[in-house]
């Protein structure tokens, strides 16, 4: 698992505050009450809970069971917010979720990836989680207003396969924290970055936090 020196640490801190203070904020106001947003990776649902103060019916998907447990019960009496235990991917199923080597503290949970090149994990701790294909939800949703996506690099494998189907052109916005950090996935964030300029995509933003 690759060390974060401390230069990287510091530009990593500033770039959390600005992103909280300015980015999600501009992205929260286009949010109306009634409008659908997804959350995939949305955690114990902080993000879920912005949307859901902007009047949003939330489609919010958590793969990992503590942190669904959280998630399921912090919105257990609101209708609006659909929890779903499962993970999204380019086609459904079950897959491992990989874990951190020795921490399963809330916040190294959110590093849980279906991704076995990402750096933080280990390959030798994982869940089993259901997995489906975003794609199909999607179409099966029609006009969403709001996609938020942090699901530690399985992105790579989630808007090639959205981008393919057209479903992409369904969502207003699109948001995705993406992971070139581990090395592993350095080639696959390329590729997703030819894509989406070749398609000539404006509602995709690679820069969620």
């Amino acid at each position: 698992m690759r060390r974060i020196g401390i230069a990287e640490r510091v530009r990593i801190h500033a770039r959390s505050i600005w992103f909280h203070k300015v980015v999600a904020p501009r992205y929260y106001s286009k949010i109306r009450p009634g409008d659908i947003v997804i959350d995939c990776g949305a955690h114990i649902g902080d993000i879920t809970q912005c949307f859901f103060d902007r009047g949003a019916i939330v489609h919010a998907f958590e793969p990992h069971p503590e942190a669904f447990a959280r998630l399921s019960s912090r919105f257990a009496n609101e209708p609006k917010v659909h929890c779903y235990n499962q993970a999204v991917s380019k086609e459904a199923g079950r897959l491992k979720l990989y874990l951190a080597p020795d921490d399963d503290s809330m916040g190294a949970v959110q590093a849980s990836s279906l991704m076995a090149e990402k750096d933080n994990v280990s390959t030798d701790r994982f869940v089993e989680v259901e997995v489906i294909r975003l794609t199909d939800f999607l179409t099966g949703l029609g006009h969403v207003r709001f996609l938020k996506m942090d699901i530690e690099g399985a992105e790579y494998d989630v808007l090639p396969d959205m981008i393919d189907a057209g479903v992409h052109k369904n969502v207003d916005f699109i948001v995705v924290e993406t992971h070139e950090r581990s090395m592993g996935l350095k080639p696959k964030h390329a590729a997703l970055q030819a894509k989406i300029a070749k398609n000539r995509i404006s509602n995709i933003d690679l820069n969620w936090l």
